[in-house]
């Protein structure tokens, strides 16, 4: 009995120690959802997960926005979808949260632990922790009660409440990490019935089409016995009928031959009467041979039913199958393989059963969503070694959500998000300066057919020649006779080999004020021609169309003029309210005239006559919207637009339906202006406050 006492007492004590601790704690205040972040679960600290502010005033931790960001200056907000603008500081230059700092630590005092006393010795603090026993002692314990000559392990309460935390935390992450793994297998059963669901009804429908295909093969049947039943009494019936026929006629004479000889009897001489009587024998003859050759045959027709039915009902025995011969999809997994945006595409697909048996993806499909919540189009297909591959071309850079469907249903828990990288720059050409192939504010660029560059160096005042890998081949000074006369924008004009600028005065500030000459260069620098137009303002921008024909945008009088080579003004197109400030122009299919219409936010299209055919884009910053769209090129099947407010470029469709964008968030551009499009499939931009020439792949 002895030993079993002690045993009796420790609920008691257990319990009468908790009464006292609970007599003993303050009161505690329960830890709000707002010291931890929303997205890790994570309590926030002052390292890694500090508390930062969005401009929505929502509070994240720094790491999660870290991954968020994925290298764009943008982050949209996981719970309001605001997007929030980054410094070059990136996410550690948003505003911490103090406020919550502040909570943390007007919580903790009330969950700081109590120093209880000894249940046992009163007035002794739990000062020790008895490893063996697993429980907190005061010093008069570890001499009583807790001896270590009795095999007990003493050490500082402070010790081993820092050795129990770290086990419980250990402990903790186990069984969250055991949670996940149990949530997951939740997740891939509800999608294996779900999944199952779907074969079912499939595999229902198959049955309901199969003996619709049964059921034809038996008509088909029927069909055909009562073509031969109508077929064999039609013969029959004709058959008899033709006998009938015959033995009519038979008898038909029989009865005029009686008539004959019954007339010839009573008047006629014995001559007729022997000739009557031949006649009758051969009558009689004629009637026997006719009816001695009938033969109707056996014509009761029966149908036998029972015919074929053993061998029937032994093929409909084995009509059809059920089968569990594959397992259903459970699991999905995506390797991006270089993937940028604007670029086509391959991310690599595995699809696993719930027993992580790799399939081969019969009756899967992807959906692939971009940032705006847009489905891209993509297909699937399979390399030579039997991958599958999701090809597509994001239009846009940021978080993809990729779909799977099974049958037409999506895969439960099988949604997985994709960053697409932007499209940064292949090479950046130039830099700030006033030496050979450096810039200072340039504002236009053509490619010639051979890739070689012409920049309009607007703050040196000069056109400067590159090759096709941007080494400085020649430059010639834009002399209008006034220091601060520039060009803002150049054309080559390919059937005269010419170089045709405006002349605009630009100020210090760089900005164009006035201007009202239109020049014409050779290739070579050399002067070949003047006009000048008094009724233009600020003449800006010029292309020259395959006639040959110079059109200049005035980008104060808001309007077009057009001239021909020899620079006699042809007609004038637009006014104000057609356009609000005009900039580049870019010459299209049968020389339609593309203008931005830079304060309207918007791109128009007019044929060579000036006629108005469309426009497109509108104000914002969403995909297909601008924000002050400068520079224009086209390349035979696309638009590309300068979207400067928005700093990056976008591609449209020649009808105006957006295509792609070009962010360069890696390497923002800063006020980009001018664009063109090289022989080699890429586009050069005059990024024109980095003072340089950027080259992007765009397709």
């Amino acid at each position: 009995m002895g030993p079993d006492r002690p045993a009796q007492r420790e609920p008691r004590e257990n319990a009468l120690r908790t009464s006292r601790s609970d007599r003993r704690h303050k009161p505690k205040m329960e830890r709000p959802d707002i010291l931890s972040c929303n997205i890790c679960l994570e309590p926030y600290d002052d390292k890694t997960h500090q508390a930062k502010f969005l401009t929505c005033h929502h509070s994240f931790c720094e790491l999660c926005l870290c991954h968020l960001m994925s290298g764009l200056t943008l982050i949209e907000c996981p719970t309001c979808r605001r997007t929030t603008t980054l410094d070059n500081a990136g996410v550690a230059g948003l505003q911490t949260n103090f406020y919550i700092d502040f909570m943390k630590e007007e919580i903790t005092k009330y969950e700081s632990p109590q120093n209880l006393g000894c249940i046992k010795h009163t007035n002794q603090p739990l000062s020790f922790f008895c490893q063996k026993c697993e429980t907190a002692i005061c010093r008069d314990c570890t001499v009583l009660d807790h001896k270590e000559a009795a095999g007990h392990t003493i050490t500082d309460i402070s010790v081993a409440e820092s050795e129990q935390r770290k086990a419980l935390d250990k402990e903790v992450k186990t069984a969250q990490s055991a949670l996940t793994e149990a949530q997951c297998h939740m997740t891939q059963m509800e999608a294996e019935l779900c999944n199952l669901k779907l074969v079912r009804d499939k595999a229902l429908k198959d049955v309901e089409k199969a003996f619709e295909g049964y059921a034809k093969i038996l008509e088909k049947r029927r069909d055909r016995l009562t073509q031969d039943i109508t077929d064999m009494c039609s013969e029959r019936q004709r058959s008899i009928i033709e006998m009938q026929e015959r033995v009519g006629g038979c008898t038909k004479d029989l009865e005029t031959t009686i008539d004959q000889c019954m007339k010839t009897m009573k008047h006629s001489t014995i001559v007729k009467v022997v000739g009557a009587k031949a006649g009758l024998t051969n009558a009689l003859e004629k009637t026997a041979t006719t009816t001695t050759k009938l033969d109707l045959g056996a014509n009761h027709l029966v149908f036998d039913s029972k015919a074929g039915m053993d061998d029937y009902k032994a093929a409909a025995e084995k009509l059809g199958d059920v089968l569990f011969n594959a397992f259903l999809p459970s699991r999905i997994e995506f390797e991006p393989k270089d993937v940028v945006a604007c670029l086509p595409a391959t991310v690599e697909m595995r699809v696993f059963s719930y027993n992580d048996e790799q399939l081969d993806g019969q009756s899967i499909h992807v959906i692939i969503y971009d940032r705006y919540d847009t489905i891209i189009e993509s297909s699937l297909t399979i390399d030579s070694e039997k991958n599958m591959n999701v090809v597509f071309t994001p239009q846009v850079s940021g978080k993809h959500r990729f779909v799977t469907t099974f049958l037409g249903e999506p895969i439960r828990g099988t949604d997985t998000d994709i960053t697409v990288p932007s499209n940064n720059p292949v090479a950046v050409i130039g830099q700030r300066g006033d030496g050979l192939g450096k810039f200072l504010c340039p504002r236009a660029i053509a490619v010639d057919a051979d890739g070689n560059m012409y920049v309009a160096d607007t703050g040196n005042r000069l056109i400067q020649k590159l090759d096709k890998d941007g080494k400085f081949l020649h430059q010639f000074k834009i002399d209008g006779g006034n220091d601060e006369c520039s060009t803002c924008d150049l054309a080559l004009c390919k059937s005269r080999g010419n170089i045709i600028c405006t002349e605009t005065v630009v100020g210090q500030n760089m900005n164009p004020t006035m201007g009202n000459t239109v020049v014409s260069y050779g290739l070579d620098g050399t002067l070949k021609h003047k006009f000048v137009n008094k009724v233009m303002k600020c003449a800006l921008c010029v292309a020259s169309n395959s006639h040959g024909e110079i059109i200049v945008s005035d980008y104060l009088v808001h309007s077009l003029f057009m001239y021909d080579h020899h620079g006699n003004f042809l007609r004038r197109i637009g006014k104000p309210g057609t356009f609000k400030h005009p900039a580049f122009i870019s010459i299209g299919e049968d020389d339609a005239i593309i203008v931005s219409d830079t304060n309207n936010n918007t791109i128009q299209v007019f044929d060579r006559e000036g006629k108005f055919k469309y426009r497109f884009g509108k104000p914002g910053h969403g995909r297909g919207e601008l924000k002050q769209p400068f520079g224009l090129a086209t390349d035979g099947d696309n638009i590309i637009v300068v979207d400067s407010g928005n700093s990056r470029i976008q591609i449209f469709r020649y009808d105006g339906a957006f295509v792609s964008m070009v962010e360069s968030a890696d390497d923002p551009m800063n006020q980009p202006r001018g664009i063109a499009v090289g022989q080699d499939g890429h586009i050069y931009v005059a990024d024109r406050d980095n003072n340089c020439i950027k080259k992007y792949r765009y397709k």
